[in-house]
């Protein structure tokens, strides 16, 4: 009985037809407050989380059960375009997060927005995407300029949020 079972079911699951692994250039950021990040981003990392298990003593031992949940701060590596990656990223840091001027920062309600990070196919298709809930760049590095290096300047994005979910399409 058993190997009947398999004999349908392997040569579907092998095929390289069926399953198209996920490669690590097949994404696209999408952001409401960085317009052009679907230009410029060149490298993501995906959400990741600990649960930070505690140790609780129990009877002559111990056992470990979950912690809070912390969601890690994520980098997006971004690729310096003249008049686009700048130009946009200080629209964004001056009109959602600080005003330079008065020295002043925004409320949340300003700066914390979703940020979408599609997975694609080989066709460019989407077939899911985290969704970082209430994100903001908590810290962001506008890369380094050098006259003996002619590789192109990036910056960095750490991007600090709530929680993310997983939507497969």
């Amino acid at each position: 009985m058993f190997k009947s079972l398999f004999i349908g079911i392997m040569p579907r699951i092998a095929s390289p037809y069926v399953l198209h692994p996920i490669l690590q250039h097949r994404y696209m950021i999408h952001s409401s407050h960085l317009p052009g990040v679907q230009l410029y981003g060149k490298s993501t990392q995906l959400p990741s989380f600990d649960n930070s298990p505690v140790r609780v003593d129990h009877l002559g031992g111990y056992i470990n059960v979950k912690g809070k949940t912390k969601w890690n701060d994520i980098t997006i590596n971004c690729y310096q375009f003249e008049g686009i990656t700048t130009k946009s990223l200080w629209s964004y840091f001056k009109g959602n997060h600080h005003n330079v001027r008065m020295g002043t920062d925004k409320f949340s309600n300003n700066y914390k927005h979703d940020i979408q990070i599609w997975i694609l196919n080989p066709m460019k298709i989407p077939i899911g995407r985290w969704v970082l809930n209430d994100a903001f760049i908590s810290a962001l590095s506008w890369g380094d300029m050098s006259w003996d290096n002619d590789a192109v300047t990036e910056c960095n994005l750490t991007i600090t949020y709530d929680f993310a979910i997983y939507q497969g399409l």
